[in-house]
């Protein structure tokens, strides 16, 4: 889970579902949660601290839950590419208990 902080005072929170690409044994880790925390982080690092709708990524289209959490997904699993697991589904919720999952 983390906050994002959205256009006015909207909170996000977001929420990472994983799952391992093979079968593992025992004591055998799939993943870090730290390295789960980083890789949210960097695909957050393009939406920080700005209006979701001046983004490029939101440029002709809406700017909804399920635009952002489609975005947050594909840019997970870019950057998991190279590990051990994939994106299972990113989940969007706001303060409200409005929450949209997206995944492929």
């Amino acid at each position: 889970m983390r906050p994002l902080t959205g256009e006015g005072t909207e909170t996000f929170t977001i929420r990472l579902k994983v799952g391992a690409e093979r079968s593992l044994g025992a004591g055998e880790r799939v993943v870090e949660f730290a390295q789960l925390e980083q890789v949210l982080r960097r695909a957050l690092d393009d939406l920080e601290g700005k209006r979701l709708p001046d983004l490029d990524v939101f440029s002709g289209g809406s700017v909804s839950l399920e635009n952002l959490a489609q975005f947050l997904f594909r840019k997970v699993k870019i950057l998991l590419e190279t590990s051990r697991v994939r994106p299972l589904s990113v989940a969007v919720e706001v303060a409200e208990g409005r929450r949209v999952a997206y995944r492929e």
